[in-house]
């Protein structure tokens, strides 16, 4: 067991440190799932400590960090001689002394940085918490009521009974395998209800949904974060038209479309998706950087088209990166086929997302419209993505009510430009000459 400081790039293996804390114990401020990370918040934590105006400790073995302590000094004058602790352990490592040998050297730090005073909550019930704090020469000096709330407490409660031998009231709660249970009919409800929702605000054209559940949550053998499968089923639009969901069972109904998943999700067995997303392709190669050398001076309706379809898929990789999505370029070629590929992993709206940019100084036509959706039916996307310098005819617009297209003006893509920091201009009459003395 090694008890160390931490420096600023070991951020995120301190944040998983305390994410897995908030799941393993209720006594923690933090509900499951509600930490943020905040990696450049964390790491001035840690700077802090590293210049010694904080203290920050952690317990380390196998080069797995298993638990910390951290003390805060008052910022201001008045509570300068203050500190204030956050103390947790991972459970497989309680009890063995770690906490007192935490507290021995949170003394010496509090003495050689004259602080006299050291205080920290504790949940009336944590027993445990409160025998190391009073073993530490802690003293307790009151009781804040209703100070925090214990939805997980609250979330199992059963009922109240009133005793009449002893006039008191009972409370009681549902057992470790009911909520088990519950929580397994939760998720496939949940499955349900994401069907529902997305077919009855899908276009026509939606035929079947591949829903891939994951969950976010902690590794015990690594203490880091994961984010495994553990459902995945295949349903068609008719076949779900079919159920009457009022009386559904919503676990048997899962078995019956022959979905995968774990025998209980708590035990967060990962499966593999009967269906995904595939972002292989041979056409598609690396990019290059183009908006860098942009400005308010640079034409977008007159740049080399290889510049422009590189930009393009820069300015969406920007848009979608945010969420985790993915932007690749396809080979060059000026066939009307498919400039770039977006993958957006948003459950709702994502997926496979076909761009094709039209650097034109003329208005697009409804052709090149009908191309689009014909490479969108083709390649299996979503979604498709016509860009243009110029502006569409009233017949383009007309052809894509309906149909999973969009379609970007000039405007809009400046608009888009602007929104990721870059500058540009679109003139139309500039290019058109700037072509006719090429073409002389």
């Amino acid at each position: 067991m090694e008890y160390r400081t931490l420096s600023v790039d070991e951020a995120e293996q301190f944040w998983s440190l305390m994410n897995q804390l908030d799941y393993e114990t209720k006594y923690m401020l933090y509900e499951p799932g509600e930490r943020t990370k905040n990696l450049s918040e964390i790491e001035s934590i840690i700077r802090d400590s590293v210049e010694g105006h904080d203290f920050l400790l952690v317990a380390e073995t196998d080069n797995k960090l298993i638990g910390y302590i951290s003390a805060q000094k008052g910022r201001m004058n008045r509570i300068a001689h203050s500190a204030y602790i956050v103390v947790g352990i991972l459970t497989d490592y309680r009890g063995k002394g770690i906490g007192t040998k935490f507290f021995k050297r949170l003394n010496v730090w509090a003495e050689e940085n004259n602080v006299v005073r050291l205080e920290l909550t504790v949940i009336c019930e944590n027993e445990a918490a409160k025998h190391l704090y009073t073993n530490s020469d802690f003293e307790i000096e009151g009781m804040k009521r209703k100070s925090t709330s214990n939805n997980r407490k609250s979330s199992k409660f059963k009922k109240v009974t009133y005793v009449k031998s002893s006039g008191e009231y009972k409370e009681s709660y549902q057992s470790a395998s009911f909520m088990k249970k519950m929580y397994d009919k939760s998720i496939y409800d949940i499955v349900l209800l994401t069907l529902k929702t997305v077919f009855d605000s899908s276009n026509s054209n939606m035929e079947s949904i591949v829903l891939n559940g994951k969950v976010n949550t902690i590794d015990k053998s690594t203490g880091k974060s994961i984010s495994p499968y553990i459902l995945s089923v295949n349903v068609s639009k008719d076949k779900f038209a079919e159920l009457n969901l009022d009386y559904i069972d919503s676990k048997e109904w899962f078995k019956s479309s022959r979905g995968v998943s774990a025998s209980t999700f708590t035990k967060m067995t990962p499966v593999a998706p009967v269906v995904e997303m595939s972002k292989e392709d041979h056409r598609f190669i690396e990019g290059y950087e183009v908006a860098d050398r942009l400005d308010e001076s640079v034409n977008l309706a007159a740049i080399d088209w290889q510049d422009f379809e590189n930009l393009i898929r820069e300015v969406f990789a920007e848009e979608f990166n945010s969420n985790g999505g993915e932007v690749k370029i396809t080979q060059a070629s000026r066939d009307g086929g498919v400039d770039a590929v977006a993958f957006d992993p948003d459950p709702i709206r994502g997926g496979k997302i076909v761009i094709q940019a039209k650097r034109y100084t003329n208005v697009v036509g409804v052709s090149a419209v009908r191309d689009l959706y014909g490479t969108v039916m083709n390649e299996g996307a979503t979604k498709g993505i016509l860009v243009t310098t110029s502006n569409y005819g009233n017949d383009a617009y007309e052809f894509a009510k309906g149909k999973p297209l969009t379609l970007m003006n000039g405007a809009n893509l400046l608009y888009l430009l602007e929104k990721h920091g870059h500058k540009a201009k679109i003139d139309l009459q500039e290019a058109k000459e700037l072509n006719s003395q090429n073409q002389n």
